[in-house]
């Protein structure tokens, strides 16, 4: 279990501090940029998507592999993540991704963590009538 705990921990820390450059990435790209200054700009929102998604695909597999120890010490943590995240004002990879997370908690942490589901519910189910096809395609 502390092992999860810690890997969990960890997991989060890179998510917030993924979101942190993200944001600061997308900040800087309102600006005039260069050709090549807006090439780099866009790589590296890329990789920082990728790591996402590697990041959540890691919950995925605790969720899956250790799901009484990853609902005892890591599924509340990443409920505050998901409301967060699935929020309508959110950006789009954000929605996107806490969708994917919130999949995986439903598909492989079930009624252990049936509690846990009215917090997000709702907002999940708004995200099959998102704006954005890639949050729906996520959601459904």
């Amino acid at each position: 279990q502390e092992q999860v705990k810690f890997i969990c921990e960890r997991v989060a820390t890179q998510l917030q501090e993924s979101t942190q450059r993200k944001a600061a990435n997308a900040v800087n790209g309102e600006e005039e940029l260069e050709e090549d200054e807006e090439d780099i700009l866009n790589e590296e929102q890329s990789t920082e998507q990728t790591l996402r998604s590697s990041l959540a695909e890691i919950l995925g597999s605790l969720m899956k592999y250790y799901p009484d120890d990853y609902v005892a010490v890591g599924a509340e943590k990443f409920v505050t993540f998901l409301l967060n995240y699935l929020h309508p004002k959110s950006n789009t990879d954000d929605r996107a991704l806490a969708v994917y997370i919130a999949d995986d908690m439903i598909e492989h942490l079930g009624a252990r963590a049936s509690s846990l589901f009215p917090l997000f519910m709702d907002r999940l189910v708004d995200c099959t009538t998102d704006e954005e096809a890639s949050v729906r395609q996520a959601a459904c």
